[in-house]
């Protein structure tokens, strides 16, 4: 059968859509893992899944990609050594059907924090901007706004941003050893399985950003269970942490519902050559910066096969 073919002058580039908002988090891991990720890793109990998790946070921290990081778990204090000096206590919780739900209030709250600071901001540089200037008067209105701020009285001094960096605050949330607890079953678990990156909408983009957007990082001992992480998180993953898994089912699940994201073959292939040893893994990006970067043994060493590197742009 032959056909032939024709444009139209139809859906050009005239009726393509401006550019929208990328709601990247800031962050300068080149070849790393994305600050406002959706990361599940899969292990069994003694695996290495939470030192493989501190090490993504440690390296994270280095360059300041989050500003407040929060843990759902039932044994921080087991755990404190791995995660303790990026997390306060007052941001960890226990594993309950609210746990989520309180981290996203609070990152709304740091999200109207902002907005505000931003406000006083203006408020403040108007105010220096006119009481230095011989031309721009106080008009009644602006009389009326600085002494309800108290700044009549006296100078006002210049607003802080109380984290390090001035940017809408970008924020992580652990859940670890959640298996079997209320969370799962929370319909703020689907929420940020699905809108992760659109938590705590601003009210006027800034910059590429057009929420604050919460990163996830999730450790279960299972892929699929009955009562555990649901398929929609599954399927709505950035990046996936495989450890050994001798339950051929659970291998076989993982394949089924990877195959329309990455190349059969090439997981198989680059599972067996990553899991050498006990707390070995295989780190799988889904939407890998260059192809060269989609597997990972061990979180930095590249398995590159023949046909990504011919697509490689990273160098």
């Amino acid at each position: 059968m032959t056909f032939t073919t024709k444009k139209v002058s139809l859906y050009g580039k005239d009726t393509e859509p401006n550019k929208g908002v990328s709601n990247a988090y800031d962050s300068v891991i080149q070849g790393g893992i994305d600050g406002n990720c959706l990361l599940g890793i899969f292990g069994l109990r003694n695996s290495g899944k939470t030192f493989c998790c501190s090490k993504i946070v440690n390296q994270a921290q280095k360059t300041n990609v989050y500003d407040r990081i929060y843990l759902i778990t039932p044994t921080f204090l087991s755990n404190k050594s791995y995660f303790g000096k990026h997390i306060d206590e007052e941001d960890v919780f226990e594993p309950n059907r609210d746990s989520i739900k309180q981290v996203i209030e609070a990152v709304e709250q740091d999200r109207d924090d902002f907005e505000k600071y931003l406000q006083d901001l203006e408020d403040y540089n108007e105010f220096m901007k006119k009481l230095k200037s011989k031309k721009d008067l106080f008009t009644d209105e602006d009389i009326f706004k600085f002494d309800n701020l108290g700044w009549l009285e006296m100078t006002p001094e210049k607003p802080v941003w109380k984290y390090k960096k001035v940017r809408p605050p970008q924020s992580l949330v652990i859940l670890d050893d959640i298996l079997g607890s209320q969370v799962v079953h929370s319909p703020f678990f689907t929420k940020i399985a699905t809108l992760n990156r659109h938590i705590a909408g601003l009210t006027e983009p800034y910059g590429e950003r057009s929420a604050c957007g919460l990163g996830v990082i999730f450790n279960s001992q299972t892929y699929s269970m009955s009562q555990g992480v649901s398929r929609v998180l599954r399927q709505n993953l950035t990046h996936m942490i495989v450890f050994k898994n001798k339950q051929q089912k659970q291998m076989d699940k993982m394949v089924e519902e990877l195959a329309g994201s990455v190349d059969e073959e090439k997981f198989m292939e680059a599972y067996n050559y990553a899991i050498q040893d006990k707390h070995d893994s295989l780190l799988i990006s889904f939407k890998p910066h260059c192809p060269t970067h989609t597997f990972k043994r061990n979180l930095n060493e590249l398995i590159i096969f023949p046909d990504d590197k011919k697509e490689c742009h990273c160098h």
